[in-house]
């Protein structure tokens, strides 16, 4: 079974390679709207598919120079994603986006190892 280190990884880079974007841009402190929309979906599904805190989530995600991001950070991005859901971000809303990134995350680890489930679904609102 995977750990949450490598669940975390492994997310952070389908989620830059589905939208095409460096894992450095996405994990940096840039406030431009095609890292930060990969870099909220990342923490909303990090967060959905293992078992770490809101902190231990943010220090996937360091700024230039910065701290990592923290607790208050990560559980704003999973709640302005439920409120933007229909958004439309390129050819689709961001819904759509998040529901691909899931199925393709869970075909992945079907093919290795079957994915830890959160035991509490949080409900942000």
């Amino acid at each position: 079974m995977e750990t949450n280190d490598k669940i975390a990884k492994r997310v952070l880079k389908t989620v830059c390679d589905y939208f095409e974007q460096p894992i450095e841009g996405v994990t940096s402190a840039s406030r431009k709207q095609h890292f930060v929309v990969p870099r909220k979906i990342s923490m909303k599904l990090i967060r959905e598919n293992t078992t770490l805190s809101l902190e231990c989530v943010g220090t996937y995600f360091k700024g230039e120079g910065r701290p990592h991001k923290d607790h208050a950070t990560v559980l704003h991005a999973c709640r302005s994603l439920n409120q933007l859901k229909d958004w439309k971000y390129g050819p689709r809303t961001i819904e759509e986006h998040i529901q691909v990134l899931r199925h393709k995350l869970q075909s992945e680890t079907a093919k290795q190892w079957p994915i830890q489930v959160r035991r509490y679904k949080y409900e942000y609102k």
